[in-house]
């Protein structure tokens, strides 16, 4: 099943749209309480302040009421109780009411009801604030004033709507806000995409750098870095196969002159034996560096290879190894008369089996191939300073320190090589360093205490 697709700018966009959201939930959320909260607060100042207001603006009525002695109730209306916003009712010392509005609820709670201070009470079926004041030693008179809290509630609803239409606005503009920003927060992510997208198949320059995000430029690194392995790969490739082509070419054409005068009617059958000899000799040497090709070619698979290289890496028995190797090289050997000697410190390195195959048989029959006839050549293994070492020791001409990096070149053959009748192209040393690479071991070449070449891989760790 193909996994789903999803878009980078459509999460972050959905993750900053939550966030504001809940943001906004809360922090509305919190003005609406503490607003009102303080509403009621001064709505209730506001009430005591009327009442208060009232008592002194009607405080020559009231003198006069005494003064006459009326009975009844006197009304007098403001500007807040003639707009149905408040009511009041003033009374004397002993209970009667002597001053009121003309709005005063049928069934108002009597003085008496309520001591002084606010309440919220209900009269008529409907909620209103009430102010009681006055009606200690201190003060001749008591009042009482009332407000309806659906007038409070017009009022606070109308600052709720203000207050959502305002974080509508906001959500809207924080909205396009985040789109464009988003968008030119994305634009480097683009362009590289672009840039990318518009590479053909050879074109593997590197892709400019330097204006991208922080989180952007380890992506751009390891595109870069896989392009330049590519580039290298594939450039390594090219002269493999150009340098393959042209080692196989000289045989091949030997093979082919030999084999026309082998088979020339003129010919004596000395010149036929020597010509089809020759022929057994070029097809060995190609039969050779075909062979030296197939390892190199495996040796870079493995390589290039580290998931496969760490399932691979095991505990090789060296001398086992080395048996196996002689099944194969000991005709050489014997040809030249010479002998292999072991000198086996460490019996285990760590690596993959055949990485360490290709290593010690390509470092045995260079040394078998190049060795003075007689002399022994030696393998060993040993501890140094925490590391592991495979080392082949020979009697050979060795190889001068100024050529010593360039024998890891690929079909390079240097001055050793001069006048050797033995099959070479100059891959050996190659396949090793490769090896030893793909191994995180690096490789010595130096001389031999006897004289000839000593070739050491000094692996990472003591095997």
């Amino acid at each position: 099943m193909k996994p789903r697709r999803w878009s980078l700018r459509g999460r972050l966009l959905a993750i900053a749209g939550l966030c504001s959201a809940l943001s906004w939930l809360a922090g509305g959320a919190a003005i609406y309480v503490v607003v009102q909260r303080e509403d009621a607060l001064l709505f209730d100042e506001r009430l005591q302040d009327f009442a208060q207001t009232v008592l002194v603006f009607a405080d020559h009525e009231l003198q006069e009421i005494a003064a006459l002695g009326h009975d009844e109730p006197t009304h007098m209306d403001t500007d807040g109780t003639t707009t149905g916003r408040y009511w009041y009712r003033i009374w004397s010392p002993d209970g009667r009411v002597l001053l009121t509005s003309q709005n005063v609820p049928a069934g108002a709670p009597p003085a008496a009801a309520h001591a002084p201070g606010l309440a919220t009470v209900k009269i008529d079926g409907q909620p209103w604030r009430v102010a009681t004041t006055g009606g200690n030693a201190a003060q001749r008179y008591r009042i009482q004033a009332a407000e309806p809290l659906a007038q409070r509630r017009l009022l606070a609803d109308i600052f709720g709507d203000y207050l959502l239409y305002g974080t509508l606005l906001s959500a809207a503009a924080l909205t396009l806000m985040s789109l464009m920003l988003t968008r030119l927060a994305l634009r480097p992510l683009q362009r590289s995409t672009a840039e990318i997208a518009s590479r053909g198949p050879g074109d593997l320059r590197p892709v400019p750098a330097g204006h991208e995000p922080e989180e952007l430029a380890p992506v751009l690194q390891a595109v870069n870095q896989l392009m330049q392995r590519v580039d290298v790969a594939l450039r390594s490739e090219r002269q493999f196969v150009s340098a393959a082509a042209h080692e196989l070419r000289t045989p091949l054409a030997g093979v082919r002159a030999q084999a026309q005068l082998a088979a020339h009617p003129r010919s004596s059958e000395a010149q036929r034996s020597a010509a089809l000899q020759s022929v057994i000799g070029g097809v060995d040497h190609a039969a050779y560096l075909v062979g030296q090709m197939l390892d190199l070619a495996r040796s870079d698979a493995l390589a290039g290879d580290p998931a496969r290289l760490g399932s691979e890496r095991e505990a090789v028995d060296i001398q086992a190894l080395l048996q196996a190797l002689m099944g194969e090289l000991g005709p050489l050997a014997a040809e030249r008369g010479m002998s292999v000697e072991q000198r086996l410190e460490l019996p285990q390195l760590s690596g993959s089996a055949f990485g360490m195959r290709l290593i010690l048989r390509n470092l045995l029959a260079n040394a078998l191939a190049y060795a003075d006839p007689g002399r022994p050549v030696v393998v060993g293994t040993r501890a140094e300073a925490g590391h592991s070492v495979l080392w082949v020791a020979d009697g050979g001409p060795g190889i001068a320190p100024e050529e010593r990096e360039r024998v890891f070149e690929r079909f390079h053959r240097g001055r050793r090589n001069a006048g050797s009748t033995q099959p070479g192209c100059g891959l050996g040393l190659s396949i090793v360093k490769a090896l030893a690479d793909a191994h995180g071991a690096r490789v010595r070449l130096g001389d031999a205490p006897g004289g000839g070449l000593l070739a050491e891989v000094v692996f990472p760790q003591a095997g």
